[in-house]
């Protein structure tokens, strides 16, 4: 039997806003930290002492652990208000953005300003559907972005219009 990890108590908010109190090994911290540098997962694993060459499976199962999750949102959000970044900020600089766009005729960039922007505030649901196509043992997937306006509400996902793919 080995001897037990040493354990570092990190204090995050909670869910509910509250001091929450969290033990986690010496490397996850480690982890984490480095994390949240760059969203990489297997770098910041490899980076915390991992092995290379199982980096990717040990950032994936970490990054399943609520408590990993509870302390990295935790950093996330303290960058954020360190950086002074809100959805509020990123809004107003899309929308500056839709302007100079205009006013250029880039037309590239007024879309994807609008994109980010409707995303943002839910005007596009992504969803999914999925056929099984009796001639292709391959199951095929068609994603599209849809108005979620009132009219489609009356369908079932399986009654939405759909292209079959296997033509193509």
């Amino acid at each position: 039997m080995g001897t037990p990890r040493a354990q570092q108590a990190v204090t995050v908010a909670g869910e509910d806003g509250r001091p929450l109190t969290i033990k986690l090994p010496r490397r996850r911290l480690l982890f984490i930290q480095e994390y949240v540098k760059d969203r990489n997962g297997a770098q910041a694993a490899i980076r915390a002492g991992y092995a290379a060459k199982d980096a990717n499976k040990i950032a994936y199962a970490l990054l399943q652990n609520p408590n990993v999750r509870l302390v990295v949102q935790d950093r996330e959000r303290i960058l954020a208000q360190d950086a002074a970044i809100s959805v509020a900020w990123v809004m107003q600089r899309l929308k500056d953005n839709v302007f100079r766009a205009e006013a250029k005729g880039d037309l590239a960039a007024l879309n994807r300003a609008l994109e980010l922007i409707g995303k943002q505030i839910g005007m596009f649901v992504d969803r999914a559907s999925v056929r099984l196509l009796d001639v292709d043992p391959v199951v095929r997937v068609e994603r599209r972005i849809v108005d979620p306006s009132p009219e489609l509400d009356q369908y079932r996902m399986d009654e939405l219009p759909y292209r079959d793919l296997s033509k193509h």
